[in-house]
């Protein structure tokens, strides 16, 4: 049974490394004209190759990193929606013409609101990318062992 539940466990350490690889390497792909989003998403990806290079390593706090993971994608999908949604508030107000008002408030809220979104989704990657470098500890079964015979 417990041989069963390592291999799970390791199965889907597996598949959160390769999530991480692929959310990391879209979002960067996809902002690589802004630096705050390219550097979430190489910090992500990072994390999940440190993650699928760990070897006998089990993954502490996979919970977690999961959490990490699925909060930056979110918050990296909601700041892209919120300026495409912008860019298409400023083509109407151009094609209409001025309007200012409760139309510029909006506008300035959408750019707050999608720029927090970006702080999240890097402070996520970032968190991941930590998580991934020190949540790691040796298998339960294995002893470490050394090179010298006088420390075993």
């Amino acid at each position: 049974m417990s041989a069963e539940r390592e291999k799970r466990d390791r199965s889907n350490d597996d598949l959160l490394a390769l999530a991480a690889v692929l959310v990391g390497g879209a979002t960067a792909y996809l902002h690589w004209r802004e630096p705050i989003d390219l550097g979430g998403g190489i910090a992500m990806a990072l994390g999940g190759v440190i993650l699928a290079l760990r070897g006998d390593k089990v993954v502490v706090g996979r919970a977690w990193l999961r959490a990490a993971l699925l909060i930056g994608a979110v918050a990296t999908v909601l700041s892209m929606a919120l300026s495409t949604y912008a860019e298409w508030i400023v083509g109407q107000w151009f094609s209409e013409g001025s309007q200012p008002g409760e139309t510029a408030q909006e506008l300035r809220r959408m750019g707050r609101y999608s720029a927090w979104f970006r702080i999240t989704s890097v402070a996520m990657s970032a968190a991941f990318l930590v998580g991934a470098v020190f949540g790691r500890e040796s298998a339960p079964g294995t002893a470490k062992t050394s090179g010298d015979s006088t420390k075993n």
